[in-house]
């Protein structure tokens, strides 16, 4: 059975670890600032869905898995039970709810998955990275239920739009100025300003 080293350590290896297989999904290689360096690695139980995590020095090996990638169509589900088909061989798989955990939640008829075989049993699937599906309901949107205002622009939230109404300067009034002739008296002009010295004048007092 061929052994990885842990220069050859990497997010994805199957190895055996204790006579199960495991999933490497992160190793992290870490270098303190005294002592040798390790690599911290978390595995994930194939059979069993554990998590293990463990660290090994430079130099150590673990051994690989014994198990088979087989590319399988997902066919239909049957209670807590999911039917796969092998697309060559037609050859049907089945896998429980708790083998195939939360995967169920975008499994479609038709969808191409990795299945991983170990000792001749199906233990788990791989979906593809990308899966297309449509949304068939969709609770309605209500008028700033969200921080992002559905029904206006995508920045301008309630909030915000309060303060600015609240910052928005006022429009400047002008000042209210009397007619020309309340404001100007007949006495104001230079022929009748020594009239108006010199006489009382009805126009007095009737100035601002």
């Amino acid at each position: 059975m061929a052994t990885y080293k842990t220069n050859d350590f990497r997010k994805g290896l199957k190895v055996q670890i204790d006579g199960e297989p495991y999933l490497m999904f992160e190793m992290n290689f870490v270098k303190p600032g005294k002592g040798n360096a390790f690599y911290k690695c978390k595995l994930r139980n194939l059979i069993r869905n554990t998590v293990l995590v463990r660290t090994y020095k430079g130099g150590e090996s673990l051994e690989s898995a014994d198990v088979e990638d087989l590319d399988v169509q997902y066919i239909y589900r049957q209670g807590d039970t999911f039917v796969f088909m092998n697309e060559k061989t037609y050859e049907q798989y089945e896998l429980t709810a708790d083998q195939v955990d939360d995967n169920w939640r975008y499994l479609i008829e038709g969808l191409k998955c990795s299945m991983v075989i170990y000792n001749g049993l199906p233990i788990t699937i791989t979906l593809p990275k990308h899966v297309e599906l449509t949304v068939e309901y969709c609770e309605p949107g209500a008028k700033g239920d969200t921080a992002t205002n559905v029904t206006g622009s995508p920045s301008e939230t309630p909030k915000r739009r309060d303060e600015a109404r609240r910052l928005k300067p006022k429009a400047a009034t002008r000042p209210r100025t009397r007619p020309a002739d309340a404001r100007r008296s007949p006495c104001m002009t230079t022929s009748r300003l020594a009239h108006c010295e010199s006489e009382p004048s009805p126009c007095r007092g009737s100035l601002p």
